[in-house]
């Protein structure tokens, strides 16, 4: 069994992420639904996807001898917004301990306990997805982009949840290969949080 221990902000911005995978009651594929986590050398990374929008949180966590791979189902989540509370300039909650074992994920408040089942990806790993944004590269010359008003309501959602984010840049970036023939993804970034917004991320061409 491994133990992680977060800050409650750190958690709930985790938690937060599961809106930007899909939410529908039949996904496309179950591995789009919930909240990828990895933990390794002292850094956590958490990122949900629907296959058009990638969104990611980093976290330090203080036992850098643990490494663990698992995901937070939506039920957990939503478990997660409401229970676990961020804190304010003049409080400070206790650090939240998750247990990962093979078979089941439990979150321990001080007073409250949530077990849900491990149930890892079958095939979308953070491996895969992490390298699209990590290896984003400016575009070379300016270009018009239009975001979809759906998008900007959920980056303006999302920062609200992150805790009073004032700020985030946004910036165009280069298609693969070098192609010119619509603009590349778009990238956010925001404290500890970074969207991306590109084409189908399950595609294989």
């Amino acid at each position: 069994m491994n133990t992680i221990t977060l800050n409650a902000a750190d958690l709930v911005s985790i938690a937060t992420l599961y809106n930007y995978g899909d939410t529908s009651r039949a996904p496309i594929t179950e591995d789009l639904a919930g909240v990828m986590v990895k933990v390794e050398n002292g850094q956590l990374t958490a990122a949900a996807t629907d296959r058009y929008t990638l969104a990611t949180y980093a976290a330090r966590v203080d036992d850098r001898d643990i490494a663990s791979e698992f995901k937070l189902p939506i039920t957990a989540c939503k478990w997660i917004s409401t229970n676990v509370k961020k804190g304010n300039k003049w409080s400070t909650p206790a650090p939240v301990a998750i247990e990962i074992t093979d078979e089941e994920i439990a979150i321990q408040l001080e007073n409250t306990r949530a077990t849900y089942a491990n149930t890892p990806n079958r095939s979308l790993k953070l491996d895969r997805l992490m390298p699209l944004i990590n290896e984003w590269k400016p575009a070379e010359t300016a270009s018009p982009v239009m975001l979809n008003n759906k998008f900007l309501a959920r980056i303006t959602k999302l920062m609200d949840d992150f805790g009073r984010i004032e700020k985030a840049t946004y910036e165009l970036g280069q298609l693969p290969n070098g192609a010119t023939n619509r603009p590349g993804p778009v990238r956010i970034t925001a404290g500890s949080f970074r969207l991306l917004i590109q084409p189908n991320l399950l595609a294989t061409d």
